[in-house]
């Protein structure tokens, strides 16, 4: 807690969240529901995940979705 800052949840929810940005950007993941890619990534409820993405990106998880789609090549 000192040295990083955060407390253990924070610091967990935060790799959490990374992952779930990796799984967002895997295109083989590209048609996948966001609650799956949640649970992939370790969340275990819905209100939770949303809170932590929030809280951690200041955006929702379809904002998170949307600015990936927008940041991807056309094809």
């Amino acid at each position: 807690n000192q040295e990083l800052g955060v407390n253990f949840y924070d610091l967990v929810n935060g790799y959490r969240v990374q992952e779930f940005r990796s799984l967002l950007a895997d295109p083989a993941k590209r048609e996948e529901k966001i609650l799956t890619l949640a649970f992939d990534a370790g969340f275990n409820s819905k209100p939770t995940f949303n809170k932590v993405v929030l809280k951690h990106t200041g955006k929702t998880p379809s904002q998170l979705r949307q600015a990936e789609i927008e940041s991807r090549p056309s094809q």
